[in-house]
């Protein structure tokens, strides 16, 4: 399968995102999945993400080593705009908008696929779903409630399942710090960060519609469904990217 080419790199409030349509996401990581090694990593960017990288080292480096960034969020992909004419609506690639999409087409060349994340409960309902829902793939899992002596044990058993893809619904920043940890110890694949995606799937969390996300307000539906636990996120923690926000305007002026 040939690998399409990557475009370079946005620059968007101290880092970067690449400028990928869902269509062009799927057909990357489908490349890389089956390609030899080494291992790559597909990581995303939306506000509590660029809100983090600004706080935290570890997760600078983890996004300077991904091989691929690609913008989970309209409020990412408008701010890109600005600048970047590359940029529009369509490369607003939210998990929920290409995951299927990508699952359908995994399926079909029937990929080998390890999910870590969500406690055991979940996690056997989201696998459940995954084998149903696409019988074509091999799947494995491991819930995401483990401490760092286990972890050796458990990339053992990954590296012996020899998957295609490693996807991690551990909740940023842990799901990121582990992904960096272990990459390098799997000899090929691709590792995707996927958040709470599993979840949605499997029916744990009320799903928006999808045209909230193209006029940029499913966090709008998000924060309704779970007020106590979003509105720090959605509403106190953007406003830390408010320094950035001006530098990025002063350079660009």
């Amino acid at each position: 399968m040939t690998t399409p080419e990557l475009p370079p790199l946005a620059r968007i409030l101290g880092t970067g995102v690449h400028p990928l349509t869902n269509p062009a996401l799927v057909e990357l990581i489908l490349a890389w999945a089956q390609a030899p090694g080494p291992a790559r990593v597909v990581a995303n960017h939306n506000l509590h993400s660029l809100a983090l990288w600004h706080q935290n080292p570890d997760l600078q480096a983890y996004y300077a080593e991904a091989d691929a960034i690609h913008a989970d969020g309209m409020a990412i992909v408008a701010w890109a705009a600005l600048t970047d004419a590359r940029f529009g609506r369509q490369h607003r690639t939210g998990y929920l908008d290409w995951f299927e999409t990508f699952l359908d087409r995994a399926a079909a060349f029937h990929l080998r696929l390890y999910w870590v994340g969500s406690p055991d409960d979940r996690l056997v309902k989201i696998i459940g779903t995954l084998r149903s829902r696409w019988p074509g793939l091999i799947i494995e899992g491991h819930h995401g409630f483990f401490g760092p002596e286990d972890e050796p044990g458990l990339m053992a058993k990954i590296t012996a399942f020899a998957p295609d893809l490693v996807v991690v619904g551990m909740g940023m920043p842990r799901q990121e710090r582990w992904i960096a940890r272990w990459r390098h110890h799997l000899p090929r694949g691709v590792f995707l960060p996927c958040g709470a995606a599993g979840e949605y799937l499997a029916g744990f969390h009320p799903r928006a519609p999808r045209w909230l996300g193209q006029i940029g307000l499913e966090w709008a539906w998000r924060l309704a469904c779970d007020p106590r636990r979003l509105a720090h996120r959605y509403l106190i923690e953007p406003l830390s990217l408010l320094g950035p926000a001006l530098r990025d305007f002063v350079n660009r002026r």
